[in-house]
This record gives structure tokens, C-alpha cells and sequence, in this order.
């Protein structure tokens, strides 16, 4: 179940300009610079954003609804609890990105890199990461039904604890994953099935042996 469009509606473009609380961006193309800005309990609504820097900004308890980010930097942005409702990210970087305790529905993510962002105790459902790097990400305790990692750099990322309903890997590199038995019910290609089989029998305990024990 792919996520649904974002299909912004724009009326004017801002470039440059603070973002607050009580000045939402609606319905604009927005080119700026925010890096390391305060942006906690903003609202984003029907947006282009395109071009921007988001880097180091704090936007705690964000809210995003049905916009698109194309080519930004928001590595390291704190997202910690944002709420991300029909929001695509296309060709941008979130490397170290805070979005744990986050609420996502409808999320698509692709061409990114997102590499060590932190996605614990994330919430939602239909979201669609495509063609990314996310190489060391955290979705500790992630429940996201319906999440698509497909084509994606997946080594070292930690699922443990993680319920991830309809989950599909194919095409993904999965070297190294943490959790892997957190992957119940997954969706994979027949390639994956090496990758994912000796980090699943050592999590389990299991080795392999060929000599038999001495009586």
C-alpha cells in the first residue's frame, strides 16, 4: 500500500524569512536557509520546499502536511515527536536526523541519504523509503505498518523491538542488521535470504559446526 500523494497546492513563493509558531507557511514555494533555527511546534502546510537548509535546526513537535522537500539538508535536524502527514522528500539529505517518537502517514522518502538518523518509538503507517541510504539508522521500537525499504542501503540497522507490519526489503542491502528476527512476516528476494540467514542463526544461538562431537 504505496503512501498517497503530498500534491501541494502553491499560491506565492517565500525565500528567506523565519518560521514560527505563529506564522505558519501555507500554500507557498519556500527557498531559505534555517540552519540551526528554532522551529519547535511549526506548521508547514502545502508546501514546496526546495533548495533549503534545515541543518542543526531544532523542530521538536513539528508539523508537516502534504508538502515536498527537494533537494534540502536537514542533517542533523532535532524532528524529535514531529507529525509528517503526506510529505515527500526527494534527493535530500537527513543524515543524522532526530525523528524518534515521530508520527508518519504517508511518507515517501527517496533518492535521500538518510545514514544514523534515529527513528526509535516512531508511530504510523504507508511510508515508502526508495534508491536511500540508510546505513546505521535506529528504528528501535518503530511501529510502522505498511513500510517499504526498497533498493536501500540497510547495513547495521537496528530493528529490535521494532513491529513492522507489511514490511518489504527487496533490492536492499541488509548486511549486518541488528534485530533481525524483528523482521517476522517481512518481504524479501531471493538474494537476501544469505544476508539475512547468518545474523538470524546467531541471534538464535545457532552455529555451525561440521565436525561432530568427541564421544
Amino acid at each position: 500500500m504505496r503512501p498517497k500523494a503530498a500534491d501541494p497546492l502553491v499560491n506565492e513563493h517565500l525565500d528567506g524569512g523565519p518560521l514560527s509558531a505563529s506564522e505558519p507557511w501555507f500554500e507557498v514555494t519556500v527557498t531559505t536557509d534555517l540552519a540551526g533555527a528554532d522551529l519547535s511546534a511549526a506548521e508547514i502546510t502545502s508546501c514546496i520546499v526546495e533548495h533549503s537548509t534545515f541543518t542543526g535546526a531544532v523542530a521538536a513537535d513539528l508539523d508537516i502536511t502534504s508538502t515536498t522537500f527537494t533537494n534540502c539538508d536537514l542533517s542533523g535536524a532535532d524532528l524529535h515527536g514531529a507529525t509528517l502527514r503526506r510529505v515527500e522528500f526527494r534527493n535530500c539529505r537527513l543524515s543524522g536526523c532526530d525523528l524518534s517518537e515521530t508520527r508518519l502517514e504517508d511518507v515517501t522518502i527517496e533518492n535521500c541519504r538518510v545514514d544514523g538518523a534515529n527513528f526509535r518509538m516512531a508511530r504510523g503507517q504507508r511510508v515508502l523509503v526508495e534508491s536511500s541510504n540508510l546505513a546505521s539508522t535506529d528504528l528501535y521500537g518503530a511501529e510502522i505498518a505498511h513500510l517499504w525499504l526498497l533498493d536501500c542501503e540497510l547495513t547495521e540497522v537496528e530493528l529490535s523491538q521494532s513491529k513492522l507490519a507489511d514490511l518489504r526489503l527487496q533490492g536492499s542491502r541488509l548486511d549486518g542488521i541488528r534485530g533481525v528476527r524483528y523482521l517476522m512476516s517481512a518481504s524479501i528476494d531471493p538474494t537476501q535470504i544469505l544476508p539475512l540467514a547468518l545474523p538470524l542463526l546467531a541471534e538464535l544461538g545457532i552455529t555451525i559446526d561440521d565436525e561432530p562431537p568427541e564421544a
